[in-house]
């Protein structure tokens, strides 16, 4: 068998070693249009950052051995053929006509079964500019070394990022943590990371960047560059900024499909080549994989991109065993993501609320303050969690948490928990391991079902964290922690009424409550507060709680 892959990434290389090793005698040969053979991708920011010293890190295996074309051919017994472009590909025929980009010689190959792993492309805007010198996007090798070279010879002291998604983000870092440079950050939606986080966590990021001392400005699109006095200047939203070395244009990525389509292949609705479950394209003995390909979304079953190395690994394993005659496919996918941002670790999974409504869900949402071990540790570091469920049936729909690293354990588990199904009421039986040094008696996904069952099923109502401000105004707010606690941190909005009653008094001051009133109650991080709606409820009195405390609060720039 003659077995041809397009793309030496991480979802080619992956199925043409997985089907050498499967079909010893099978005959693969692998095209890359680039120089470069198997480089890690989404390690091209901590490249930049200075996290990883040496760019070679990102071309070797995890023993040190530098993945070429040799080294495939040698350990993996398949061929590797760098800077040489695929240029058409004739289904019909099953051939596909390239170029060597280093000789410009015409070279054509046969195939019994094909594996397209283009990948994808960086999405540019259609503005004045953006073909200015020092205006780049960040998805290849050879921008990260350039960058990472001018950083280290002071060429660059201030830095436009246009994009808040994960790239913009990890760019920010890259240049404000290490190399202490100006960095100013335009998004054009009104904030960042805002397809895989709610606006409670939104707000928070918000409020890292910008004590980091990132200039973070949210709707503000992308109108124009130009170049002024040896310096790049960027209009957005009608503003006109000035003076920077470098504008990076992290926008996103689109799937890199024209092989494919010029072929007849069908493109889906989110612009990547159709596949099914077994990475079969329209096209016969043509199959697409990684970041040039859509899945389908476990949630909603519509088509879904998402360009991840890990996704894209798994792909490229699938299509391998299919045509070894395996069986093997790949299941709806739930968006399952993480992101290093400065000290703080992001991950999301599944659906926000506004996403779950708009595909027809009542999506609801609990939010959470946490320490991701037991409290009295002294390694104990701070949680932010937030889980979205259908008020119909009780299913986990998403989850989104930011702190500590234990924020990755908790999307993990969540993600599995959606993929099965599970109810709220199923979460409560989810059994963790316990020790001080790891973890809480109860683990935060405990105590956000709990949450949001007490909201389905006693009328226990949280309201969200970022809302304290209307509700400060509107409402008599009773601050249910102790005397201590509000010593140390006064309550931080301006209230229309304030009542200060320490939960544990408030049985015994349950007649300094007027009636009549609406009542916010409020705590450090949510569960004092929710008890004394319970506590008020049994004298009649009706009352909300703020989601999450004080605590969330405090991690938010002002509105």
């Amino acid at each position: 068998m003659d077995l041809l892959v397009i793309g030496a990434s991480a979802a080619g290389l992956k199925a043409a070693c997985r089907a050498r090793r499967l079909m010893p005698k099978a005959n693969v040969t692998v095209l890359e249009a680039t120089d470069y053979v198997s480089w890690a991708g989404c390690g091209l920011p901590y490249y930049l950052s200075g996290d990883i010293e040496d760019f070679q890190a990102l071309l070797t295996t995890p023993y040190k051995v530098e993945k070429t074309p040799e080294y495939f051919a040698a350990a993996k017994g398949i061929t590797v053929r760098p800077a040489v472009r695929a240029l058409r590909l004739d289904p019909q025929a099953q051939t596909v006509e390239a170029r060597d980009m280093r000789s410009g010689e015409m070279l054509a190959f046969h195939y019994d079964e094909l594996i397209i792993a283009t990948g994808g492309r960086p999405i540019l805007p259609s503005v004045p500019g953006v073909d200015l010198p020092g205006v780049t996007p960040f998805t290849r090798p050879e921008e990260a070394i350039a960058l990472r070279q001018a950083a280290e010879r002071g060429q660059i002291s201030r830095v436009a990022v246009v994009g808040g998604g994960f790239i913009g983000c990890e760019m920010v870092e890259a240049f404000r943590a290490l190399w202490g440079l100006e960095v100013v950050l335009f998004e054009e939606r009104n904030q960042v990371l805002k397809d895989i986080l709610g606006q409670a966590l939104g707000r928070v990021v918000a409020g890292l960047l910008r004590r980091r001392g990132v200039e973070l400005h949210l709707e503000h699109r992308l109108e124009g560059l130009a170049a002024q006095d040896g310096k790049l200047q960027v209009t957005a939203a009608g503003r006109t900024f000035d003076g920077f070395d470098r504008v990076l244009l992290t926008m996103g990525v689109r799937p890199s499909v024209d092989l494919a389509a010029e072929a007849g292949a069908q493109i889906g609705p989110t612009g990547g080549i159709v596949v099914d479950s077994r990475m079969h394209t329209s096209l016969p003995h043509v199959f697409a994989v990684g970041d040039c390909a859509q899945v389908a979304h476990a949630l909603t079953g519509k088509a879904h991109h998402q360009p991840l190395s890990s996704l894209a690994t798994r792909m490229g394993r699938v299509a391998a065993d299919v045509i070894a005659g395996m069986d093997d496919s790949l299941g709806p996918v739930l968006g399952t993501v993480c992101l290093k941002l400065f000290d703080t670790t992001v991950a999301a999974v599944g659906l926000t609320a506004s996403r779950a409504v708009r595909e027809g869900f009542k999506g609801e949402l609990v939010w959470g303050s946490f320490h991701d071990r037991a409290h009295f540790y002294p390694e104990a570091q701070d949680l932010w969690a937030v889980l979205v469920y259908d008020a119909h049936s009780g299913r986990l729909l998403g989850a989104q948490a930011l702190g500590s690293e234990r924020a990755v354990t908790l999307i993990n588990t969540a993600s599995t928990m959606i993929r099965d199904g599970l109810t709220l009421h199923q979460m409560r039986d989810f059994e963790p391991g316990y020790a001080p040094p790891y973890a809480a008696p109860l683990d935060p996904l405990h105590y956000l079902a709990y949450a949001a069952l007490a909201q389905l099923e006693e009328n226990v109502n949280a309201f969200p964290p970022q809302d304290l401000l209307k509700y400060a105004d509107g409402s008599l707010v009773i601050d249910v922690r102790e005397p201590a606690e509000r010593e140390t941190k006064p309550f931080p909005a301006p209230c229309r009424r304030l009542l200060t009653i320490p939960y544990t008094q408030l049985r015994a001051r349950i007649e300094e409550i007027p009636a009549g009133e609406r009542i916010a109650l409020v705590c450090a991080r949510g569960p004092r507060a929710a008890e004394s709606v319970r506590i008020l409820k049994e004298h009649g009195l009706e009352a909300t709680y703020m989601g999450g405390g004080l605590a969330f609060w405090e991690e938010m720039p002002p509105s």
